[in-house]
């Protein structure tokens, strides 16, 4: 439970904190993070899972290539 007020740009915020990537306007770089609402330590992803590049058709790429690319 939290007692703090958030809006839609803390959502950005969290983000952009989590992840440290920059904030893209002053609003949500202003914005409170939410990490009242989180606990990293127990988390059932606490760190990312491996994901499994995508199978990519060479021909389908050759072809997407060739009719979009230009």
């Amino acid at each position: 439970m939290s007692h703090v007020v958030y809006d839609h740009t803390s959502i950005l915020r969290f983000i952009e904190a989590r992840y440290a990537l920059p904030a893209l306007t002053a609003r949500d770089a202003n914005a409170d993070a939410m990490y009242d609402f989180f606990d990293f330590g127990t988390a059932a992803f606490a760190t990312p899972p491996d994901i499994k590049a995508p199978d990519i058709a060479q021909t389908e790429l050759e072809y997407c290539i060739a009719t979009y690319h230009k």
